[in-house]
């Protein structure tokens, strides 16, 4: 504590405000000293890489750090900082005049908060855009309404308050609905709170705005719909709200891209099935006699048939028919339907297909070759921006994992087929997102990411390797890990994560089914039972129970690179796999962290799991649910560098 009282702390969150940081700190003592007040200034900095820092020191502030990004954040610091009875917040960007606060200060002796209103006083044009006009009063009267009170400017950032409040208010978010926050709890604590005119002006020209007008905005709706509630349900408010949101906007994707005219894909659609029936095979190897690299021309021309069958209603969107006559090659079946002498006749219902949201806008512009090299340059971009990824936060091993993985497990092949390409596009781009949290600091959004990934994999795929979504993203947030003590709760959180995938996944293939039956009629259900037999154990093949596990399991595992190469590279796989673990064992001499081994390895099993339950599936198209495998490589490697670097 300072040895002088303070009466008044002036709190300035700073992120880069070199421009306008020096004039602010000065109006702010000019303030203090025309009205004889004891006060001090604080500036918050919160990531500062320009000069600002330096600058608020130099004025006379007091610097404290906050290494947090965040607006909640970096004033919830400088509240913890303030010595003084009383606490006035403001930008520094110049919005806010420092030099002109007797109104706010009068009104503080009266008051337990204080808030400025922008829309009372006086606005320098275009000091407010259009959009977050609308988006401020919007939201300031919906929270209005929520709290029953009287503040029409919720989201307004120069406001004072005794700092006693602090300990009842118990700030705790971190971001720019702060501001509701505050409002919302002194309502709740029947503090008063009263408002004064402000005048509110353009920040300093060239400066660039921290304001993200919808991120923020989702922010305090969120806050003011759900920051009352306890944290379980609050979860499971947005979950729901999350997956009514998907449903509706798959739905609505599905049916916008069914209003594209099919004279504007017919060309590239005719020229997509010309180039498969000059091809000798409808399952050709990409590398000759290599299973794991064969392309499905077959299920790629039903796709096309089902992407030009397309009628812009939602039953036609829901019955996905492609053209068929049995016994007559597909790729004919497709050339008829181009040429009009066929209808799309054959219904596809069980998955509603959310590929064609992708594929039929990509069809005015590319055909069936050209959509495969597409799809190889995009998955391996994505592949390789996560390598890059790790590279520049030192994470050498991890990086090196993930392309072992990736080359053993067929993932970097992934974009030869429209049918599962989906998948390594999702997994690539959740993966890219994990990590992003992670090192943001921001794992409370990885429950929504991973729920969110199941519920699109679904969409988009359904089933060909689509656990990837959910075991290669996890085992990358588990390295990054690697070195952290993972307790029983962060256990429990890894299990967390799973199981919203799994309940993401499960809602959405629910939710087919049940806007099936409602489009088409109750004939739906009677397809479930079968098609969930015909992918388990109850197949067509005829095998039993055993024979067929067996079989599965051998012909997904004969297509790992480099076990495909025959019997003696298998014996080299096996003694390289034996070394490794053995090293690993070696060289640890920390004490082992079991709940992070126990969770590498449930992940690692899942995709083992995965082919055991959908034993007839893996059977018959082991040629690309082999490519799940790469999570269980991935998780041994993951095991055995990081009890290898556990060290003392």
């Amino acid at each position: 504590m300072p040895k002088t009282k303070v009466d008044l702390s002036i709190v300035m969150p700073c992120l880069n405000e070199a421009r306008t940081l020096k004039k602010c700190v000065h109006d702010a003592q000019s303030f203090l000293a025309k009205q004889k007040i004891t006060g001090e200034i604080i500036v918050v900095n919160n990531g500062s890489t320009d000069s600002s820092a330096k600058i608020a020191k130099k004025c006379g502030a007091r610097v404290v750090t906050e290494k947090h990004k965040g607006y909640g954040r970096a004033l919830r610091t400088g509240f913890e900082a303030a010595h003084g009875k009383y606490i006035i917040m403001g930008d520094c960007d110049q919005t806010y005049g420092f030099a002109h606060l007797a109104k706010l200060w009068q009104a503080m002796q009266k008051s337990d908060l204080v808030i400025g209103n922008r829309f009372a006083g006086r606005q320098e044009n275009g000091a407010l855009s259009p959009l977050h006009r609308f988006g401020a009063k919007s939201l300031s009267w919906l929270a209005r309404k929520r709290y029953k009170n009287n503040i029409y400017d919720y989201h307004c950032g120069l406001r004072g308050f005794r700092r006693s409040i602090l300990k009842k208010l118990h700030l705790r978010t971190t971001g720019m609905e702060l501001a509701t926050e505050m409002i919302a709890k002194a309502s709740h604590k029947n503090l008063t709170i009263s408002q004064v005119p402000i005048d509110y002006r353009k920040s300093a020209k060239g400066r660039k705005s921290k304001l993200h007008a919808f991120r923020d905005g989702f922010r305090h709706l969120d806050y003011i719909l759900l920051g009352q509630m306890r944290p379980f349900w609050r979860k499971f408010c947005r979950l729901v709200a999350i997956f009514i949101t998907s449903v509706l906007a798959g739905l609505f994707a599905l049916l916008a891209v069914a209003h594209i005219p099919n004279s504007v894909i017919k060309q590239k659609v005719s020229e997509s099935a010309d180039f498969y029936l000059s091809q000798s095979s409808m399952k050709p190897d990409l590398i000759n006699n290599y299973n794991g690299s064969k392309m499905d021309f077959y299920a790629d021309s039903i796709w096309l048939s089902i992407t030009y069958g397309l009628e812009p209603n939602l039953q036609s969107v829901i019955e996905s028919k492609y053209a068929y006559v049995e016994n007559v090659a597909q790729d004919k079946n497709l050339r008829a339907q181009i040429d009009g002498e066929l209808p799309a006749n054959q219904t596809y219902f069980r998955y509603w297909h959310g590929s064609l949201v992708l594929i039929r806008p990509l069809l005015i512009f590319l055909n069936a070759p050209q959509l495969y090299l597409f799809g190889e340059i995009v998955i391996i971009a994505l592949l390789i921006t996560i390598v890059i990824m790790l590279c520049q936060h030192q994470e050498f091993g991890g990086a090196a994992i993930f392309v072992a993985a990736s080359l053993m497990g067929g993932i970097i092949s992934g974009g030869i087929s429209f049918e599962y390409a989906q998948v390594f596009l999702v997994m690539g781009v959740t993966s890219i997102a994990a990590m992003c949290l992670v090192w943001s600091s921001k794992r409370k959004l990885l429950p929504y990411l991973f729920f969110v990934s199941g519920i699109l994999v679904n969409y988009l795929d359904f089933l060909t390797a689509e656990t990837l979504t959910l075991t290669i993203p996890l085992l990358l947030v588990l390295w990054l890990d690697r070195k952290k003590i993972m307790t029983e709760r962060k256990f429990e959180k890894v299990l967390e994560l799973i199981l919203l995938w799994v309940l993401g996944y499960a809602l959405m293939w629910a939710a087919k089914w049940l806007i099936s039956w409602l489009a088409l009629g109750d004939g739906v259900w009677s397809d479930v039972g079968n098609q969930i037999g015909l992918r388990s154990f109850r197949g067509e093949a005829g095998h039993g129970t055993l024979s067929l596990l067996r079989y599965s399991f051998k012909r997904n595992i004969e297509n790992l690179f480099p076990l495909c190469l025959g019997n003696i590279f298998k014996i080299i796989t096996a003694l390289a796999a034996i070394i490794i673990g053995v090293i690993a064992i070696k060289n640890h001499k920390k004490k082992i962290n079991w709940f992070w081994i126990a969770a590498v390895i449930i992940v690692g099993l899942l995709p083992i799991l995965r082919i055991a339950l959908l034993t007839e599936h893996g059977a018959k198209h082991y040629f690309f649910t082999y490519r799940a495998l790469a999570a269980a490589i991935m998780a041994f490697l993951v095991l055995c560098a990081g009890i290898a670097q556990q060290k003392d």
